[in-house]
């Protein structure tokens, strides 16, 4: 009889933090959160004091190649 791990058994997460999404771009999470302050990089979802990242839009905002996520005035598009 074969066993499971635990990360087998455990789905992956919808989300990622901060630490995470920096590690998928292979920058810092200080050079993240600029990217998203600076609306480079989508926003994040709040769940109470918890901010976290879409696996879901991240994975459509790499389909699109990654544009800004606010034009140049600052408003979103």
């Amino acid at each position: 009889m074969a066993t499971t791990t635990k990360a087998e058994t455990v789905p992956p997460s919808r989300f990622s933090d901060a630490e995470l999404c920096a590690g998928r771009y292979l920058i810092s999470t200080a050079s993240w959160r600029r990217l998203v302050d600076a609306g480079r990089a989508p926003r994040p979802i709040r769940f109470g004091h918890l901010v976290r990242w879409s696996n879901e839009v991240l994975d459509q905002w790499d389909a699109d190649g990654n544009p800004p996520i606010r034009n140049a005035k600052g408003g979103r598009r």
